[in-house]
Parts: structure tokens; C-alpha cells; sequence
């Protein structure tokens, strides 16, 4: 038997063709696979989880519309076990379906899933104010429903579930935005093996105190890895707390990746790698563009050293305020305001990193002894 591939059904839907494209890949390593539609996402999990299926493919995020948060929730606190093995980005394209006779002006209801209702407002305000509006559990589940009706309805749905049942496109691409992509993950139990040109999906969880979230995204801008998604989801225990879901450039199993993950764990109260996988396409490299020209290079790097600027400012300002308390609470217990030796573990500490940066540790030393002096005078001390 081959590789068994689970996705939401019915057929027809944007997830079967996210599947076939998927399925199209692995023809060339297993012929045999197969795609096997489901009743629910809980349901793709659970065939794999189970072993009812090898693998399962979840739309994850859309363009326009942003995150699909029931596969986020069940990634986080359900299917534990559940690894993200892949991705693949789907070009979405929503068509108009209605039965063979039915004119647009004579639309009196329109169906579709939220997401894909959600991504055509403009054109349904705009040639169909009058109509209803009605959330089906897919656009296949919609398309059935207009084509058993004998109102005249319509669906939003693709060119496939138009022919499965029967329907004319009214409109082509009546998507708000001609730009519309949904991304969908692979999953599996295991992630995929290292390659070049991978990214890893993590999920972690800080204090609720002023910077834990930048010190975490500070150990990954310290061995410039490249951050391509952030965003926080409530963490469901007491309101205010979060759990935060990032994906980066890089495999798990790389050298800096794995010190980044070793070094974040200090800052964190949970954190679950999801797993590491070929970014888009799934031949594990990179789409090469060209290079932009000059001038243009460079106002993007001058941008960038900016914003850098700026959160080295945030930082020193956030390390000031640290400095008064420490100050306060020496006024208090009347400890000297300076302590010699750990000042100079500071430095030993900090050119040693200088140095795997490609820093010069001399530099750095007379920069921090400047702090050092200045951060003094800030402790109040009787």
C-alpha cells in the first residue's frame, strides 16, 4: 500500500487541490499514494495520530484573511505528537457556481465557506447587495447545496466542484484581492529530514513581564536567522496570557538553529518545535530572484540599520530601568553601588560573544565600560 493522504473533505475543496499538488510531488517517489477526504481537520489529525493515515494536509494561513485559528488550536493543544512535515501554497482563484440557466441579477442567496464568503466582499457588495448570505461547513458542502435547491442560489467554490456537481461559473476570480494564497501544512509523526533551504515552526510561551518576547527574538537575530511568520493565539488558561507561533529560516538540526533553540529555552516558560520542513516549493530550495540594483540595496540596508538602532536604544533604555531598581534595592540592603567583579565577568562574558559574532571584543569592552559608568550614576545609593 502507499502513502495515505489525508485532507478536508468533501471533494471539490481548495484542501483537495492543496493534495493533488502534494500528491503530484510524491509521484515521483511513490505512485501508489493516495488522497483521502475527511469530515473535519480534528478528523486529519486524528488519521494520522492514528495511523490511519502516513500524512494530512490543514490549510494553515490566507493572505487576505489571515490564520485558520481551529488548525492552530489543534496543533497546540491536542495532537501533541504531531509533527509539521511540509507546506504547500495555493494560489486561490473563487469562482461564482450557480445551476445552468440561472442569471446573476436572479441570485437571491449565497453560500460558501466563511473564509472563501470572507474573501469576496467587494464583489459581493458591489453586484449582489440584495442577496443572503449563509457560512457552509466547505465550498463543496455550498456547491451541494445549490445544485439540490430550486431557488435560485449560488456558491462560492472552484472550477471542480463546479463540474462534481453540475454547476456554471457565473464569474471568474471574484476574489477581493487577484494576488489570494492559502498556505497548507503537510503533517505527519515525523518532520522531514535536513536539506538546504528549510524552515522550522515553533511554539513557545513567555513570562508576563516588559521584554521577555524581545529577549526571545533577540537569540534569533543574534545568529541572523531569519524570522518569515510571528503571531500570537490566546494560551485558553486565564486572559493575558499567549502563546506565540514563529517560523524561521533553517532545520532544526543546524548547528546555529539548535544553539538559537538552546539559548531561547532560558527566556521561555514552554516552547514545542513543530517541526522542520522544505519551504515552499517542495524540492527544498529556494526560488532564486534576481538581485535589486544598487541604490535600491542600499536604502533596504539602511532601513534595516535603522530599525536596528533603534531597538539597541530600546534595550539600553529598558537596561536603565533595570539599573534603578537594582539601585533601590542596594539602598536599601546598603550594598556598594558598584560591584568590580562582576563587571569584569560582564566583559569577559560579552567580548567571548563579541567574538563569535565576528565583533571586535576590544571594541565592545570600551563600549560597555562607558555603560558601565554611566549605568552607575543612575543607582541612587545613601
Amino acid at each position: 500500500m502507499g502513502n495515505r493522504i489525508g485532507y478536508l473533505g468533501p471533494p471539490g475543496t481548495f484542501s483537495e487541490l492543496a493534495a493533488r499538488r502534494y500528491l503530484d510531488y510524491l509521484g515521483k517517489q511513490d505512485r501508489d499514494a493516495e488522497i483521502i477526504p475527511l469530515p473535519s481537520l480534528a478528523d486529519v489529525f486524528v488519521a494520522v495520530e492514528g495511523g490511519k493515515t502516513q500524512e494530512g494536509v490543514l490549510p494553515l494561513e490566507n493572505s487576505t484573511e489571515g490564520s485558520v485559528n481551529q488548525t492552530l488550536d489543534l496543533l497546540t493543544h491536542r495532537f501533541l505528537q504531531v509533527k509539521i512535515r511540509g507546506e504547500i501554497i495555493l494560489p486561490v482563484a473563487h469562482q461564482l457556481l450557480a445551476r445552468p440557466g440561472v442569471a446573476l441579477k436572479e441570485i437571491t442567496r449565497v453560500i460558501s465557506h466563511p473564509q472563501a464568503l470572507a474573501q469576496c466582499r467587494s464583489f459581493l457588495a458591489r453586484f449582489l447587495p440584495e442577496a443572503e448570505i449563509e457560512e457552509a461547513a466547505s465550498t463543496a458542502k455550498a456547491a451541494a447545496l445549490v445544485a439540490e435547491a430550486r431557488a435560485p442560489w449560488a456558491a462560492i467554490g472552484t472550477a471542480l466542484v463546479a463540474r462534481s456537481w453540475g454547476l456554471a461559473v457565473l464569474a471568474e476570480n471574484i476574489n477581493d484581492s487577484p494576488d489570494n494564497a492559502t498556505r497548507f501544512i503537510v503533517i505527519g509523526l515525523n518532520d522531514a529530514p535536513q536539506m538546504p533551504g528549510c524552515k522550522t515552526s515553533l511554539l513557545f510561551s513567555v513570562q508576563n513581564r516588559p521584554g521577555a518576547l524581545c529577549d526571545v527574538l533577540w537569540e534569533f537575530s543574534k545568529k541572523a536567522i531569519n524570522l518569515t511568520r510571528i503571531e500570537s493565539r490566546p494560551a485558553k488558561n486565564r486572559l493575558g496570557e499567549y502563546l506565540f507561533f514563529v517560523d524561521f529560516e533553517g532545520h532544526r538540526r543546524e548547528q546555529a538553529v539548535q544553539q538559537t533553540l538552546a539559548a531561547i529555552k532560558r527566556h521561555v516558560v514552554s516552547m514545542r518545535v513543530l517541526g522542520s520542513y522544505p519551504s515552499y516549493p517542495v524540492n527544498g530550495r529556494f526560488s532564486s530572484l534576481p538581485a535589486p540594483p544598487a541604490p535600491v540595496l542600499l536604502k533596504q540596508l539602511r532601513a534595516e540599520i535603522d530599525h536596528l538602532d533603534e531597538q539597541i536604544i530600546m534595550l539600553l533604555a529598558q537596561r536603565a530601568r533595570l539599573v534603578r531598581q537594582v539601585g533601590e534595592l542596594k539602598r536599601r540592603v546598603r550594598l556598594s553601588k558598584r560591584d568590580k567583579g562582576r563587571e569584569e565577568e560582564i566583559i569577559r562574558r560579552l567580548r567571548a560573544l563579541a567574538g563569535e559574532q565576528g565583533l571586535d571584543g576590544q571594541i565592545v569592552e570600551k563600549v560597555y565600560r562607558l555603560l558601565f559608568a554611566y549605568y552607575v550614576s543612575l543607582q541612587v545609593v545613601s
